[in-house]
């Protein structure tokens, strides 16, 4: 699908798939810090977003949820899973993600390609 350019279109409009390598780290809602790398994340038409990562532990971080609002290279999405909380998702403007951050209580995601 399409990308998410400066035009400020909204988010849900568009499909955005993604598969990228990076790195950061996560901390869960238990106080728990493990890296996090290989982000796969997908956004329908209808807003609908799921982001997976995997993680040291092995057991993986998948959180789900919906677009709120874009703006420029930036992608707003409200998340279930590990805490919740308002997803930032910066794009190239394309279908190439650059980083998420996402804070929730104690729950605290840092990511970048």
């Amino acid at each position: 699908g399409g990308g998410f350019g400066n035009n400020g279109v909204s988010a849900g409009t568009r499909d955005l798939s993604y598969r990228g390598r990076g790195s950061g780290n996560l901390r869960s809602d238990r106080g728990v810090n493990e890296s996090v790398y290989n982000c796969q994340m997908s956004i329908g038409r209808n807003g609908g977003v799921e982001i997976a990562f995997d993680t040291d532990s092995g057991y993986g971080s998948v959180m789900r949820g919906r677009v709120n609002s874009a703006d420029g290279n930036w992608i707003y999405a409200d998340l279930q899973g590990n805490g919740g909380g308002t997803m930032e998702i910066e794009t190239d403007g394309g279908n190439r993600v650059r980083q998420i951050t996402m804070r929730g209580g104690r729950f605290e995601l840092h990511w970048r390609n």
